[in-house]
């Protein structure tokens, strides 16, 4: 099994690249549906991480993913400007 990642951000999309995760970099959030078509004709990804905005953009898709399959597990990745609330 493989990690796959969606998000709209290049910078998350090099630093989990260089950890060896694949994916997608929509450049507008309109490419998502085709993005979660591919990621889901591989039978290998067994993890499908998602960035924040992506998934907040499709959680009715995610939500259909969820319950019509057992893989892929659906993460949410945070953004890289959300806060972990310690300031």
């Amino acid at each position: 099994m493989k990690f796959y990642l969606i998000t709209d951000d290049v910078d998350t999309s090099v630093g989990l690249r260089l950890a060896g995760v694949e994916g997608k970099v929509l450049s507008d959030l309109s490419q998502g549906q085709s993005a979660f078509d591919d990621a889901l004709r591989d039978d290998d990804v067994g993890i499908l991480m998602v960035s924040r905005r992506v998934a907040d953009a499709y959680r009715d898709r995610i939500e259909e993913i969820r319950r019509s399959r057992s893989l892929p597990l659906i993460v949410t990745l945070p953004d890289r400007a959300e806060s972990d609330g310690k300031e």
